[in-house]
């Protein structure tokens, strides 16, 4: 009996060992020093969307968004866009609609820069439009998810820098976009810093 008692008693141990070890393993999620964490974000640099018919750029880009918790595998931001130029041609807008970006660490990732993945979500039924006053052209993009990738990378300040390298985009051109029809190799490129509003932020 005393051999079985002590045993169970490594057993344990081992177990509470192996949870440990997991724990500190896992990679990285959003950090803020306190709930609830707001976030706001700018671009960098130009954010650009290209579809087979052509590129829809935009000078200016926002975020803004919160978590519940201090600490997230997850972060919701909505987005606006202005300054835009569907095909490099007419100025355009880029209607969101509802829809929202959500941002998911790669929890298996320990090495800065951090790598993310996108989902859009919140659409409600909707799409992101983008269209122009010009040209009867209109591109949508639904919900969809596992978009890669972005890069995470914790810069001076307490902000959170994001590399944003995304393909695989699913969205439609209507009739009277150069390339009609849905497809699946869609592109969104570019950079923003997100700060959180009266804390440091960070991905670790």
């Amino acid at each position: 009996m005393r051999k079985f008692r002590a045993f169970g008693i490594a057993a344990i141990a081992a177990l509470a060992m192996t949870a440990v070890a997991a724990n500190a393993a896992q990679g990285a999620v959003f950090h803020g020093e306190s709930a609830p964490v707001e976030f706001s974000g700018s671009q960098v640099t130009k954010h650009k969307f290209t579809v087979d018919g052509g590129s829809t750029t935009c000078s200016t880009a926002t975020f803004s968004g919160s978590n519940a918790s201090a600490t997230s595998q997850t972060a919701v931001l909505a987005a606006s866009y202005s300054g835009c130029k569907l095909f490099g041609l007419f100025n355009a807008s880029v209607a969101m609609n509802g829809c929202e970006y959500e941002f998911v660490t790669d929890e298996t990732d320990t090495t800065s820069p951090y790598a993310a993945t996108v989902n859009i979500v919140n659409c409600g039924g909707e799409e992101i439009e983008v269209t122009s006053g010009v040209t009867a052209c209109v591109v949508t993009v639904g919900e969809q998810g596992s978009l890669s990738s972005l890069s995470l990378t914790n810069v001076a300040g307490g902000d959170i820098e994001a590399a944003i390298n995304v393909s695989g985009i699913t969205y439609t051109e209507n009739a009277e976009c150069p390339s009609p029809g849905t497809r699946s190799n869609g592109t969104y490129t570019g950079s923003a810093k997100v700060e959180g509003e009266g804390q440091n932020i960070k991905v670790e």
